[in-house]
């Protein structure tokens, strides 16, 4: 999973406080690491030099292999508080869209496999327990 900082020309300190995010980011999305090819940060100060409630904006991005682009954005008064609020909704997000998958491909039959005895046939394994019950069955 390649993880990528972008910011915009007024936050201060880049270099280490890429790094730093880049760090934060990987521990946060590290059950989902081998699904996801990229992820990117963008930050920005929304009203520049001023002062301003809620003016750090931090959007996340997320590309799984084979799915749609998810992208969640949050807004917070200290750039630490955008990031980590950004990644919890991008958590929530991946788990959701990890459901439906899940969800998904259990109504179209979970895991199927070929019953030996009688080419061609499917059966569900997940309903059963023993290998035993599936022959009963058959």
């Amino acid at each position: 999973m390649q993880i990528l900082v972008n910011t915009d020309h007024t936050i201060q300190g880049r270099e280490a406080l890429v790094m730093r995010i880049q760090g934060e980011a990987a521990d946060a999305l590290e059950r989902f690491a081998d699904q996801l090819t990229r992820v990117e940060l963008y930050i920005a100060d929304e009203n520049g030099p001023k002062a301003g409630v809620g003016d750090i904006r931090c959007t996340a991005e997320a590309r799984a292999a084979g799915r749609p682009l998810l992208a969640v954005t949050n807004h917070a008064n200290a750039l630490d508080l955008a990031v980590t609020g950004a990644l919890t909704k991008l958590v929530s997000v991946l788990e959701h869209s990890m459901q439906k998958v899940e969800a998904r491909r259990d109504r179209k039959g979970g895991n199927l496999d070929i019953d030996i005895d009688a080419p061609g046939r499917l059966v569900n394994t997940q309903e059963f327990d023993d290998l035993s019950e599936i022959s009963s069955r058959i």
